[in-house]
């Protein structure tokens, strides 16, 4: 499988270095470099900040060589593209008990490379990063360097407010346990250090979720509008349209296509709404009595529940594919 990696990353980076593959960096990110004189310390700007130092290095780079950072942040996309397929490996590597029971799962992410923008394979690079340190810790075959590699999942999942939920909360339902029993291992001074360590980044990362809530809610309207507007941007469209035939104004595409028969019929719009209901709760059984790992599950779960309120949040269900199998073919004891 490794061979097969090898030959896809290296033909990724090629298409990247060549202009075959051509992406670009998202407008935030743009709008805040632009900016001469960036503070930190504006609550507007330091939610998007974890975000645009996850990219930085494309215009620092770019700046250095003198190449566009588009071109940059492409090759850059391409590398965290074959790296998100080598920890599907190395999860595998992990969790799965005979050899023959592995799969060619991980050239996934290179075929979602050719089909969707740069923006997502950071959140999913950070996703899978976290699942494989989370299954590392539970395993007991990472030590407390563990907490740096999950602030860095964090910080790369943070490139979308919902992504970063998904990370923080799969971690949270995950691994909490295990999480405060490395924290309270070792000698006194190490358990107060790991302690205090852990709580500012509890803090810190609590802070940030609570910045990128009050972003969303003041995009969609604030106060209880905002918390109604907020589920058409995911699944939630089929209950609330609404929202998003306000920026059908502007905009085309799929999504307003859909919206607008949503809203042509009071009888379609009750019908798809009961029916999206009915679907999220058999899922919901489904999965709650499926014979996935129980990490496979919280992760779909959270996933979808993230999902009504964003499609690329929906998306994330993608990072648990590595451990989407049944539990008689992997380890019971994580």
């Amino acid at each position: 499988m490794i061979k097969i990696h090898i030959l896809f990353a290296v033909a990724a980076l090629a298409l990247s270095i060549f202009d075959f593959l051509r992406l670009e960096i998202w407008s935030q990110i743009e709008y805040i470099y632009s900016i001469n004189q960036l503070n930190v310390l504006d609550p507007g700007l330091l939610v998007h900040l974890p975000r645009f130092l996850v990219v930085y290095p494309s215009y620092i780079i770019g700046d250095i060589l003198e190449i566009d950072p588009n071109k940059i942040f492409t090759i850059y996309v391409s590398i965290l593209t074959s790296l998100t397929s080598l920890i599907w490996i190395k999860t595998q590597k992990l969790i799965v008990v005979y050899k023959k029971n592995r799969n060619y799962i991980f050239i996934f992410p290179f075929v979602l490379l050719s089909i969707i923008n740069g923006r997502f394979m950071f959140a999913l690079f950070g996703l899978s990063l976290l699942m494989y340190v989370l299954i590392k810790l539970k395993l007991k075959l990472i030590g407390s360097i563990a907490g740096i590699w999950i602030v860095i999942s964090l910080l790369y999942a943070s490139v979308s407010s919902g992504t970063f939920s998904v990370a923080l909360l799969f971690m949270i339902f995950t691994s909490w346990r295990t999480v405060l029993q490395s924290i309270l291992s070792g000698g006194s001074f190490a358990k107060c250090a790991k302690f205090l360590i852990g709580f500012l980044v509890l803090t810190l990362l609590m802070y940030f979720l609570l910045l990128f809530l009050l972003k969303n809610l003041d995009y969609y309207g604030g106060g209880f509008d905002g918390a109604v507007n907020i589920i058409s941007h995911g699944l939630g469209l089929v209950i609330n349209p609404e929202p998003v035939l306000e920026n059908c104004r502007t905009e085309t595409g799929l999504v307003c296509t859909v919206s607008l028969m949503i809203v042509s019929s009071v009888i379609l719009h009750v019908f798809l709404s009961i029916l999206l209901i009915i679907s999220l709760i058999i899922l919901l059984f489904y999965i709650r009595y499926s014979k996935f790992h129980t990490m496979a599950k919280q992760g779909i779960i959270v996933s979808l529940i993230g999902g009504i309120f964003g499609f690329t949040t929906l998306m994330s269900t993608i990072f648990i594919l590595p451990l989407a199998m049944k539990r008689s073919k992997i380890r019971g004891d994580f």
